[in-house]
């Protein structure tokens, strides 16, 4: 890839953020490459709700299933301004095991607030089998090529079949309060590549694909039983980009939000509007 932001996680928790960005251009904390500039490493705290910069790499620890976010710079070795990516980041260490709650330490998630959470494993996991209590379906990870967020509701979505990758940070938004997720070693994939799985009784989908030159979007749209017309648990929003870029974008829309996937009754008599807009910006 390029310059740009990377939503991320790690198979082994504790003081590991020098040993996985070890091959990362680091920048604004003790033990990164320099101590000047502006930091490249963020935290987020979902009770504040407020971002909090790394200071120092090596004594910052991170918790199972927490995501982190990282600023990744092309170039890796600031010796000159040619693009050292790809790069490949590992880790060395004990995997997490067992079952893993996001936020942890009996936290809870408020209603509406966000969860930046992580896949804690070193396999891809099924974000349709990971136990979700008092939070919407949707899980939101940022794909930096596409400048824009891959979603998923449990039936659609460009999150291709729900499937978060290992070092993968996702949002998570919290519906009713005292939330939260629980992430089990069952909620694994068998592969991270081709994953086939049968639609379940009462849901389906359908998705619009817009393109202008070179740029594309999608938009959306589910049908489950528990679906509305208006806002229901499983719509998923159509979140701005993590920095401002041309782009093509379709939205569609209920109850005034705009939306990535909208989701509506399987069952329904009579006709439903769809509001839709594509916008060049």
């Amino acid at each position: 890839g390029d310059d740009g932001f990377r939503m991320m996680s790690s198979p082994i928790a504790g003081t590991v953020y020098d040993d996985v960005l070890g091959d990362l251009w680091i920048q604004g904390m003790t033990n990164g490459d320099t101590e000047s500039g502006t930091a490249n490493v963020w935290t987020y705290d979902a009770s504040t709700p407020e971002w909090s910069a790394l200071t120092n790499l090596n004594t910052a620890s991170l918790t199972a299933g927490q995501g982190f976010l990282v600023y990744v710079y092309a170039n890796t070795d600031g010796a000159d301004d040619d693009s050292d990516l790809p790069v490949t980041l590992s880790v060395s260490g004990t995997e997490n095991s067992g079952n893993v709650e996001v936020p942890s330490s009996g936290a809870n998630l408020a209603d509406a607030a966000w969860l930046f959470a992580g896949n804690p494993y070193a396999s891809t996991i099924d974000w349709d089998l990971v136990e979700q209590t008092n939070v919407t379906t949707s899980a939101y990870v940022w794909d930096d090529a596409a400048s824009a967020y891959k979603t998923w509701n449990g039936s659609s979505g460009a999150l291709s079949n729900g499937l978060i990758a290992p070092f993968q940070g996702f949002w998570v938004q919290g519906d009713g309060g005292s939330g939260g997720i629980t992430i089990a070693e069952a909620d694994k994939a068998s592969t991270a590549g081709s994953f086939y799985k049968t639609m379940a009784d009462n849901t389906g989908s359908m998705n619009f694909t817009i393109t202008s030159g070179s740029y594309s979007d999608q938009a959306f749209v589910s049908f489950m039983t528990n679906g509305a017309e208006g806002m229901d648990n499983a719509d998923a929003y159509k979140l701005l980009p993590m920095t401002p870029s041309e782009r093509i974008v379709g939205i569609s829309y209920a109850e005034g939000n705009g939306l990535d996937i909208s989701n509506l009754p399987y069952s329904h008599d009579g006709s439903i509007s769809i509001p839709l807009d594509v916008m060049y910006l």
